[in-house]
């Protein structure tokens, strides 16, 4: 996963349910989030780097390999792809976005 953070060109997936998947896309100082509804393209700030690195953090020990795939958070960039198992994790997520103004 580390090797995929340190490419600086990536994007987090984050898989809510069936029906339901949004993402962060990130390239050099440029976060691109894309939910159903609209896309927002933004400069991140160091801070809201930490932000979202203290999220994935957070969740991935949470990370069940047993659990379905259905909700999960997927981190990729275009040679390797890393899927956590998270059982619970939009109300964290939800509070994320908040704090990220997104």
């Amino acid at each position: 996963m580390n090797d995929i953070f340190d490419s600086k060109d990536f994007t987090i997936e984050f898989v809510l349910d069936d029906s339901r998947t949004e993402s962060m896309s990130f390239i050099e100082d440029i976060i691109v989030y894309k939910t159903a509804k609209e896309t927002k393209r933004n400069t991140i700030t160091f801070d809201e780097a930490l932000l979202i690195n203290d999220f994935i953090q957070s969740q991935f020990k949470l990370h069940d390999a047993s659990n379905s795939e259905i909700p999960s958070i997927i981190i990729l960039n275009t040679a390797k792809k890393v899927t956590l198992k998270i059982p619970k994790y939009e109300a964290a997520y939800s509070n994320l976005i908040t704090k990220l103004e997104l």
